[in-house]
């Protein structure tokens, strides 16, 4: 096992119940956003040293928290104890600022794809800040999130309000899908709003891009999910769309054209890139025991 909840060397961040009160909560297991259930566990514990069970998938490499929160849990999670915990209540003002800093490099992806007639949706952006330089740019852009508070504030500061029965050309995903309980079901709701033509930007936190392949640093509760680039590849196309450019942690994709094709070589490499992100985390685990100290990201 990576990451023993037991092991006192293993470097934490802050140890706290995640949950606020884990007994309010119930779980359930669940198979693997490619649907397969075949699994091994990798780690038992997140970052903050909650005692969670983190599992590897066998068909795409994927890392799950398993089992998770049920369905009820999971809206109980968002609506009371999210935000408290997760953002710590930050002010909208200031959660704004902190996004607006990535606003210049997400127009610059975005840009490419939109001119000044499309309609463009930043789904599940708290105030939306990484919209900021769309904004200032004259795009037309529009906000969905669940937080009321951040909401409202995004709307204040120029955004429009999400409205289910227009088309978007463009639909962000920053930090999102790795929220989702079923995130292929998830992504064919989100395709529901896309115009013909249109395009979704995908961003995930990658596993292979963990700071100096510490997986620990990656686990949270809020966070389901953990992909590899190429398995999220494959939950793109199962999803029904085709990628049109990758780059770091981020994928844009438009619907596909029927079935989705996946080569016997792409699932190959896709479960060998699996197992090379399990071997180096142990690699750094062996260089942590000799003395290596993984970089801290907790006040990042």
């Amino acid at each position: 096992m990576l990451y023993n909840v037991k092991n006192n060397r293993l470097k934490f961040w802050r140890e706290f119940d995640e949950l606020g009160e884990r007994a309010d909560f119930e779980f359930e297991n669940s198979p693997c956003a490619c649907g397969s259930v075949r699994s091994k566990l990798i780690a038992n514990t997140t970052r903050h040293r909650n005692e969670f069970p983190i599992v590897q998938c066998l068909n795409c490499g994927t890392l799950r928290i398993d089992p998770y929160l049920t369905k009820d849990s999971i809206n109980k999670y968002y609506s009371d104890t999210y935000g408290k915990i997760k953002r710590s209540d930050a002010p909208a003002e200031k959660l704004w600022k902190k996004q607006a800093k990535a606003s210049k490099l997400v127009f610059s992806l975005v840009e490419p794809y939109v001119s000044k007639q499309s309609k463009i949706l930043d789904f599940g952006g708290a105030t939306g800040g990484k919209m900021q330089e769309l904004l200032v740019q004259g795009y037309d852009v529009s906000l969905k999130d669940l937080d009321e508070k951040y909401y409202d504030y995004g709307v204040s500061r120029g955004l429009k309000p999400f409205d289910a029965a227009v088309k978007y050309d463009f639909i962000i995903l920053a930090r999102v899908l790795e929220h989702m309980a079923e995130p292929v079901e998830f992504l064919r709701e989100v395709g529901e709003l896309l115009a013909p033509n249109g395009h979704i930007y995908v961003e995930v936190p990658l596993i292979e891009n963990a700071r100096d392949n510490y997986l620990l640093n990656e686990f949270h509760i809020a966070h389901k999910f953990y992909f590899t680039g190429l398995s999220l590849g494959y939950v793109l196309r199962l999803a029904g769309f085709t990628p049109v450019h990758k780059s770091r942690n981020l994928f844009i994709v438009k619907k596909s054209d029927g079935l989705p094709k996946i080569s016997w070589l792409y699932r190959k490499n896709m479960r060998r890139m699996g197992r090379q992100v399990i071997n180096r985390a142990a690699l750094t685990n062996l260089k942590f025991a000799l003395g290596f100290k993984p970089k801290d990201k907790s006040k990042n």
